[in-house]
């Protein structure tokens, strides 16, 4: 996914490398379209079940960490 969003260059948007604009900035409509597109990308490519129990988190920086901390944990067995 991360390779995915590098090649769109929305990365930036979930690593917060780009500001949240205030929402009476004239580029504030265009960053939340991307937001928004991007928090759907994500949830596009889990599964049902992963993307229920994430549905209401609204930050591409807070999905991308919940599911960085869910995937990344390895078996200590």
């Amino acid at each position: 996914m991360q390779r995915a969003l590098l090649s769109k260059k929305k990365l930036k948007f979930v690593n917060r490398s780009i500001k949240t604009p205030l929402p009476n900035d004239p580029i504030y409509e265009a960053w939340e379209r991307c937001h928004v597109m991007i928090l759907s990308w994500i949830m596009r490519v889990l599964s049902h079940a992963i993307a229920k129990s994430i549905l209401y988190i609204d930050s591409g920086k807070e999905l991308w960490e919940e599911q960085k901390e869910r995937f990344s944990q390895g078996d200590y067995f």
